[in-house]
């Protein structure tokens, strides 16, 4: 593996995110917010409410690196299972290009309706 990290000596996992997990899942947001444009993720709202609600719902999923002291968050999706989509998706910038996003698709995918259309929401 050229540069960055190997993940062959990181333990990750797939979760299912809850309520007790929002500070950890915020900070981590805190970690790739720059990657959406500028918009302060963290202090808005409406995104806040989005994952919390994402969390009761069961349909927020982390990766973390069990290897790490204090197991970071390094990679996060949510989906609706209802309307059948994609609508969010970050990985941490030194976990990126590792296959993380991969790991985090392949898991949410299992979890919507293949027969259907699969749609991605985006926004700025």
């Amino acid at each position: 593996m050229s540069g960055g990290i190997d993940l062959s000596k990181h333990n990750l996992i797939v979760k299912h995110a809850t309520l007790n997990d929002k500070g950890r899942w915020f900070n981590f947001v805190s970690t790739v917010q720059a990657d959406f444009c500028g918009i302060n993720l963290v202090d808005d709202e409406k995104f806040r409410s989005g994952m919390l609600k994402n969390m009761r719902r069961g349909t927020a999923i982390y990766i973390e690196d069990a290897s790490i002291d204090n197991t970071p968050i390094i990679g996060g999706l949510t989906f609706s299972s209802n309307q059948n989509h994609i609508s969010w998706l970050a990985v941490n910038a030194n976990y990126r290009r590792k296959g993380v996003a991969s790991l985090l698709m392949n898991y949410a995918l299992c979890q919507l309706f293949a027969a259907d259309e699969i749609k991605v929401k985006t926004f700025l």
